[in-house]
Parts: structure tokens; C-alpha cells; sequence
């Protein structure tokens, strides 16, 4: 696996939403390798790049894992709550906060449910596991 390489694949494919299964795929490898987080970096650089502010770039970012939700929406969740750390530097995101936490209290995947726990388990920020583990318990809630 050529991280990079796979991530700036990933990055046009997400931007162009061509969501092939392919693409599904490597974003699943790029995720179980633990390099979500880079990705998420990488698609709002790449925005930014296209002359937007760091709010565009990521409401941009969000609409785009939004379409990627139809077409996997366990995979985007996973990458929305990359995103939720994002958000949190920039003041009057509460949109995208509200949207990504309805996704994933609306997703039913075990596959989103265990990576919230292994997330929950590895994250230092209280206020951020609480978060992870108030998600779960709504998750449940909603089945």
C-alpha cells in the first residue's frame, strides 16, 4: 500500500463523488490502517486549494461524504467522525457537528460501532470519548 498515493486517488475520486467499489475499498484500507485521519486532511487541503476558506473546504468536505453516504454510509460516517475533530478549531460549525453526528446515530453498522469503541478507547480527550460513547448509546436508541 502507497499511503499517499492511495489517499491523493481517494481524494480526486471523493471530490469527483465517483464512488466506484474500488474506491470504497481502498477507503476502507486507508481507514483499517488507521490513516483516516490523514485523509480527512488531505480532502480539505485539497479544497483549500481551490480558494476556499477552511469553513467552505469543510462544509465542502461534508456535502461530499454526504453523497459518499449513499453509496457506503458506514465508510462515511467513519470519515465524518474524523471530520467532527476538525470543526472544533473553527468557530460556527454547528451544522456540521449536528449533521455528522445525526449520520452516525442513524447508521446501523457494527463496522461504525467498533471503530467509535477502538476510537473511545485510544482518544485522550474526555469531552471527546464522551462524546464517542453518548453516539453509541443513541445509536442503540434508534434501532
Amino acid at each position: 500500500m502507497n499511503t499517499q498515493q492511495d489517499i491523493a486517488q481517494v481524494v480526486d475520486a471523493i471530490q469527483r463523488r465517483a464512488f466506484t467499489q474500488d474506491v470504497v475499498k481502498l477507503l476502507t484500507l486507508i481507514i483499517n490502517h488507521g490513516n483516516g485521519s490523514q485523509l480527512l486532511s488531505a480532502l480539505i487541503a485539497s479544497e483549500r486549494t481551490l480558494g476556499k476558506t477552511e469553513e467552505d473546504a469543510i462544509s465542502q468536505t461534508m456535502l461530499n461524504l454526504e453523497a459518499l453516504a449513499e453509496t457506503s454510509e458506514p465508510v462515511a460516517c467513519i470519515l465524518m467522525a474524523y471530520l467532527r475533530a476538525v470543526p472544533s478549531h473553527v468557530v460556527g460549525m454547528h451544522d456540521v457537528y449536528n449533521a455528522i453526528d445525526l449520520w452516525i446515530v442513524d447508521c446501523h453498522s457494527d463496522d461504525l460501532t467498533n471503530w467509535l469503541k477502538q476510537m473511545i478507547e485510544i482518544e485522550k480527550d474526555t469531552i471527546v470519548r464522551r462524546h464517542f460513547e453518548s453516539l453509541i448509546q443513541y445509536q442503540r436508541r434508534s434501532v
